[in-house]
């Protein structure tokens, strides 16, 4: 368990420098009035997120993330015309995905994962993760994360066969992209279950001798 939730926090504080390589400062004496950095700044609202899914604050995070999509969306539009604010909104977006995983992984800890077999009240959350993590990977296509979270968000969702599929294709897009080397025994193991997942649920062509 404990390695799990490294291994996503590393993800969320790698994904904010390769974003960010220029993290704005605080200002003199550590405090930014209104004037220097709005309280609606995406850059500041992101960094507040990040801040609260390190301390295993999802929903606390969901929410700055979400903040954080509102105001670059309408500083820059929901599809931005220049690559580096696609890649930065891909981040928010995939971000997001992260904290909503996270929210699923916890309340099914220590419980055997069935495909499909989330109760009610976090299907929600599977599905939030599966939207955001897809709009991420179509603002950035390079984004290993995001296509990690969407193979993993897929799965939670459900046992129907083209999910795993999909989930196959999603985890193979991670690996074969930048993903740290952090989170590729993650990405290894999410692509097995996939595929054997996939497996399970392939029907035996007709007359195919049996082993």
């Amino acid at each position: 368990q404990v390695i799990w939730i490294q291994e996503y926090a590393f993800g969320i504080e790698r994904m904010q420098e390769v974003a960010d390589p220029a993290t704005p400062q605080a200002t003199e004496g550590g405090i930014a009035t209104d004037a220097e950095t709005p309280a609606c700044s995406p850059e500041e609202l992101k960094k507040e997120g990040n801040e609260l899914y390190i301390k295993d604050d999802y929903p606390g995070a969901i929410e700055k993330y979400s903040l954080a999509i509102q105001a670059f969306e309408t500083a820059k539009g929901d599809t931005p015309e220049e690559l580096p604010d696609k890649k930065a909104l891909a981040v928010l977006y995939s971000n997001r995905a992260q904290a909503a995983l996270s929210l699923v992984k916890r309340a099914q800890s220590g419980k055997r994962m069935e495909l499909g077999g989330l109760p009610k009240e976090l299907r929600p959350h599977a599905m939030r993760a599966c939207a955001d993590a897809s709009q991420a990977t179509e603002l950035d296509e390079e984004n290993a994360k995001a296509w990690l979270r969407k193979g993993q968000s897929l799965l939670w969702m459900s046992a129907l066969q083209q999910r795993a599929k999909e989930s196959v294709v999603c985890l193979e897009r991670a690996k074969s992209g930048k993903l740290p080397e952090s989170l590729k025994p993650e990405a290894d193991q999410w692509l097995k279950y996939a595929k054997a997942a996939f497996d399970r649920e392939t029907p035996m062509p007709e007359n195919c001798p049996q082993m």
